[in-house]
Order: structure tokens, then sequence, then C-alpha cells
């Protein structure tokens, strides 16, 4: 049990990291089997991936000031 609100936020904040680490796990699978034969299919998840790693930048900046 978190002491207070602030180790309770940044908890949660490490869980939110955690959560994007592994959607951008399931996607780089997706892009690795797709590729090849469906680049149309791998392309809009690569482009998840890097959005994804965009908003992981801004969580952890968050994180870091709380």
């Amino acid at each position: 049990m978190p002491r207070n609100t602030r180790e309770w936020a940044i908890r949660k904040m490490d869980m939110v990291e955690g959560n994007m680490n592994w959607a951008i796990t399931h996607l780089a699978e997706i892009v690795e089997t797709y590729h090849e034969q469906h680049p149309e299919i791998a392309a809009p998840m690569i482009e998840f991936i890097t959005a994804i790693q965009l908003i992981q930048k801004a969580v952890v900046k968050i994180r870091m000031s709380i």
C-alpha cells in the first residue's frame, strides 16, 4: 500500500509505461509477421509504435516530475 498519493501516482505511471512496452511488443510481432507479404498492414503498426513511443516519453517526463 502506498504511503501517500505521490507514491500511488508514481506506481500508476510505472504501470502505464509497462503497458505501453507490452503494446509495443505485440505491435512489433504483427509488423514482423506481415512486413514482407502485407506491408499495408505492417505500415500502420509502425506508425502506432512510433506514436506510443512519443507518448511514452511524455509519460516518463511527467512521472519524473511527480
